[in-house]
């Protein structure tokens, strides 16, 4: 399990942390809601550190939550001005460039 405090990423240091920044590209870059726990598992960090960094972000306004049953999904608030751009920044600064190219090439084909 890597460690939490991590600092800002380098190709992109306006997130506070790696963490928040892969969080966000987990969410961001995906077109279903995904569980906190899902989430956590795939950043390798504590369920508990992922559902605090969801809270964060849903208090600015990109992040929504839901319960259902015992498990809480999250997905983009798209109604949010700010969700468009950041989501191309996460996409250039946390996506291998192979992965870029061919989601920059998808949006172009397709207007949103």
């Amino acid at each position: 399990m890597q460690d939490m405090r991590t600092s800002s990423p380098p190709l992109l240091p306006i997130f506070r942390s790696r963490l928040q920044g892969d969080l966000l590209a987990q969410v961001l870059l995906r077109d279903v809601p995904v569980t906190v726990s899902d989430l956590a598992q795939a950043l390798g960090a504590p369920v508990s550190t992922v559902h605090r960094e969801v809270v964060r972000l849903e208090a600015a306004g990109l992040l929504v939550s839901q319960r259902v049953g015992r498990t809480r999904l999250v997905s983009v608030r798209e109604g949010n001005p700010a969700v468009a751009p950041l989501r191309q920044l996460v996409e250039m600064a946390f996506c291998p460039p192979q992965v870029w190219a061919r989601s920059s090439r998808h949006r172009r084909g397709h207007s949103r």
